[in-house]
């Protein structure tokens, strides 16, 4: 049992930084622009673009998910030291 709390408090914070870090850097996804289109082309998506939006969207959401994993194992190890679980 206290193996597993000691990875649980290891990997923890570190889920936190690196989640808040990609969120940080990519933003969150439903507010990053997924249009791909220039204001001076009106023709057509700019591929280039689309790929980095996509990009951004996929780094900003595995942010999210990693913040969530950091909570989860936050809980897991308090209610380890109540003996809950």
């Amino acid at each position: 049992m206290n193996e597993i709390t000691g990875i649980l408090n290891i990997f923890g914070p570190i889920f936190g930084l690196v989640g808040t870090m990609l969120i940080f850097f990519f933003g969150i996804p439903p507010l990053v622009d997924d249009g791909g289109y220039s204001c001076l082309v009106a023709d057509g998506a700019d591929k280039k673009r689309v790929r980095k939006i996509k990009f951004y969207k996929n780094s900003g959401r595995t942010g999210l998910i990693l913040i969530l994993l950091s909570f989860l194992a936050q809980l897991a190890i308090e209610l380890m030291s109540l003996k809950i679980l």
